[in-house]
């Protein structure tokens, strides 16, 4: 499961209600497992799989309720040939 809700409190919901639109235009956000993936590895609690399934339920909607336009992961943990 993601931790979304760590302390100081819900910091990524406040920062994403916080830009300006008018300003930024685009919101970009990055991440460190990606939320969607071609993969087998559905391994419980790590699988490439199971992790994206976690982050499009903590998060998805977050990101289109605020309109993040383009994202970016930077590390899988399954090596794909």
């Amino acid at each position: 499961m993601v931790l979304l809700y760590w302390s100081p409190g819900r910091f990524l919901e406040t920062d994403l209600a916080a830009v300006n639109r008018s300003h930024t235009p685009w919101l970009v956000v990055g991440g460190h497992r990606p939320f969607y993936i071609d993969s087998t590895n559905a391994a419980p609690g790590w699988g490439d799989l199971t992790v994206a399934d976690d982050l499009q339920d903590a998060l998805e909607d977050l990101f289109v309720e605020h309109q993040a336009r383009l994202g970016g992961a930077l590390e899988l943990h399954n090596a794909q040939a």
